[in-house]
């Protein structure tokens, strides 16, 4: 009776504020504060690029780079947390398993927290505590990233009226996350794999599927409104 309930409150927010705006509002937020990042980084040193660098080199840049990334960085899990509610509401609307709903809404918390944790510890070479704690939730960030987007691509592939392009990129997003954080935990705690262009390209291109799944899917939603 109580989760009824609070399923009520949920979708009596969502009657007010549609859930697809939030995907919009992720991508101005997260996608709109890294390019500033990026080119206020650029404006300083044009050697900095996605074959070189990693996203996270943005949290000690120069020209206020910096504190572009830690606010967008904490700012945009504001934004995807009640998105994906929404999402989570609007599949369990569609008969998909309440279980794995949950479990992708607890991955996104998850996600969020590291995702903060991540911005309080730049990537500081000269600070080995908040070099190796930026790591660590660096790795998380796209574990917790790369699993929810599988179990998505799970959920969304049986339903005939969602375009296969939504669980297509969900698969391609979740499998370069999932690749990201093998490569950064194997970079960092082994000596089997050193970080290279393909370590840099793999997280960069794992965070644009990301972004254009989620543009995609806020346009069907506001389409086909639940």
């Amino acid at each position: 009776m109580l989760e009824i309930k609070k399923l009520n409150q949920i979708d009596a927010f969502f009657n007010k504020i549609n859930g697809y705006n939030f995907a919009f509002l992720t991508i101005i937020v997260g996608l709109g504060g890294s390019m500033l990042a990026f080119f206020l980084y650029f404006l300083d040193d044009s050697s900095f690029s996605p074959f070189t660098n990693f996203i996270s080199d943005m949290s000690v840049g120069p020209n206020s780079s910096d504190l572009m990334f830690f606010l967008f960085m904490v700012i945009m899990p504001f934004m995807y947390i009640p998105f994906f509610l929404y999402l989570t509401r609007v599949l369990r609307k569609q008969g998909m398993s309440p279980i794995l709903t949950w479990i992708v809404f607890g991955g996104t918390i998850l996600l969020a927290l590291s995702q903060i944790l991540t911005a309080l510890y730049p990537l500081d070479p000269e600070n080995k505590s908040m070099y190796d704690t930026h790591l660590v939730f660096g790795q998380l960030i796209f574990l917790f990233l790369g699993i929810n987007m599988l179990i998505l691509a799970y959920l969304e592939y049986s339903q005939i009226s969602i375009p296969k392009y939504s669980p297509l990129l969900a698969i391609g997003s979740g499998i370069l996350s999932l690749l990201f954080a093998l490569f950064l935990f194997l970079g960092t705690y082994t000596t089997m794999f050193d970080y290279n262009t393909i370590t840099y390209l793999t997280e960069w291109a794992a965070f644009s599927l990301f972004f254009l799944w989620l543009f995609l899917k806020g346009i069907y939603l506001y389409k086909n409104p639940s």
